[in-house]
């Protein structure tokens, strides 16, 4: 070999050591499609739940009812959830993810009609049914569809849609329900479901793999199926349902749930009390930053420990919470609104951050087969901890004022950071 082609093998080869390794692909057309229906899914959820209290109030009832409407909903979506994890594991997602769509659609139809109230309530516990078996088939497909190597990333770009959800979701509802027509809320939310469900209609990978990337975890799954590493067929049991891996994620969720139900519940009534004009902007603060965050951060969850990412949020919400407490001893004035709403966009670095951590745990300390309960579990010790908060914190504000509320979300925020360095893996 001549001198000048020796040295152009000598270059190509050092051009082929120094170049990056290839990553596995993220982004196919089925990944975008879940994103979209737990994006509608979420919008809608939010929707009813803001818009129905406004819904009915102007057609005569008291908070009162609006109390019972909205612990109908989160009671059905909560055992809904336990039953839901090991049928999709069991039964498969497509099909499910489906028949819980067309629930929450009819049932959010139906009210558009003028309902009894008695009807009404009913259709609360139905659309909690469909909406908790939408999502938990959405977060197990999202986990399904992305390469294992880029799954914490994959999990914090599928995020977005419920971060979109949170801000454009009550101001949508409040839009609809303040039309000539209040009914216009669960027409247009029906709508928004019917979205979600033509999304999900596009997602039968389980029929047709060649829809995914090679490196896909459910094709991954199904070799090890294959070739006897997991069983063919998966067994309903408890054992399974609270899998040691799932719980590693659940309990540290389980523990920041009250934190998020201050924030969905209380939060709003806080600023309305300093005379915060339009206090919703918090919430809009909030999602904007969270939304940025999981842009930012997605790139590097697969990339540092979750304890050391938690650690970070947990700083961030205490930060936030540290605000509020400041505030919530303050008159009305430019100030307390100007901090208020400082205090939503640092609790959206909280949120972005911790959000994404338990789900991508749940599923790398749990084997493919059990993803279903894995993220049936953990988005269950969400709702627990949101539903005792809903009870807690609205005892605790009338009794002893909004400060003490706070400091116990503050207190949840350390002993989650403490669950976590126990609980989480270390790498």
């Amino acid at each position: 070999m001549k001198p000048e082609q020796n040295n152009q093998a000598a270059s190509d080869y050092s051009a082929e050591e120094a170049s990056p390794p290839q990553r596995d692909k993220l982004w196919t057309p089925v990944f975008v499609f879940v994103i979209a229906i737990s994006m509608c899914s979420f919008m809608t959820s939010q929707g009813l739940n803001s818009g129905t209290t406004v819904y009915l109030d102007r057609i005569g009832f008291d908070t009162t009812v609006a109390g019972v409407s909205a612990a109908l909903f989160s009671i059905s979506a909560a055992v809904t959830r336990l039953i839901a994890g090991p049928i999709l594991d069991k039964r498969g997602r497509y099909a499910f993810c489906l028949a819980g769509l067309g629930i929450l659609i009819a049932s959010t139809f139906v009210c558009s009609l003028g309902l009894h109230m008695n009807a009404l309530l009913a259709c609360r516990v139905l659309q909690g049914f469909g909406f908790a078996i939408g999502t938990t088939s959405a977060a197990t497909m999202a986990a399904d569809v992305l390469p294992i190597s880029r799954m914490g990333e994959g999990i914090g770009y599928f995020g977005l849609g419920q971060a979109i959800a949170m801000s454009i979701g009550p101001a949508l509802a409040m839009f609809l329900v303040n039309s000539d027509r209040p009914e216009n809320l669960y027409l247009g939310l029906a709508v928004l479901s019917t979205c979600a469900f033509v999304m999900a209609s596009q997602c039968n990978y389980e029929k047709h793999p060649e829809k995914l990337v090679p490196q896909a975890a459910h094709l991954k799954k199904m070799e090890r199926i294959a070739s006897g590493e997991a069983p063919a067929t998966h067994k309903l049991s408890l054992r399974n349902m609270f899998h040691p891996g799932a719980m590693r994620a659940a309990i540290p969720s389980l523990i920041m749930g009250p934190v998020f139900g201050f924030n969905i519940y209380f939060v709003g009534l806080l600023g309305t009390s300093l005379g915060v004009g339009n206090a919703g902007i918090y919430y809009t603060m909030s999602a904007i930053v969270m939304i940025v965050v999981r842009l930012v951060a997605s790139r590097i969850m697969d990339r540092i420990a979750p304890a050391k990412l938690l650690t970070f949020g947990v700083v961030c919400g205490l930060g936030a919470y540290a605000l509020l407490h400041h505030v919530s001893g303050m008159g009305p004035s430019p100030t307390t609104t100007a901090l208020f709403f400082v205090a939503g966009a640092v609790f959206g670095l909280y949120s972005g951050v911790t959000m994404p951590i338990t789900q991508t745990v749940a599923v790398k300390c749990t084997p493919p087969e059990i993803w279903g309960e894995a993220n049936a579990l953990t988005l269950l010790a969400v709702d627990v901890g949101i539903g005792i908060a809903c009870i807690v914190w609205g005892y605790v504000n009338a009794t002893f004022g909004f400060g003490a509320s706070i400091f116990g979300c503050m207190g949840c925020m350390a002993t989650a950071l403490l669950a976590g360095w126990i609980l989480y893996p270390r790498n």
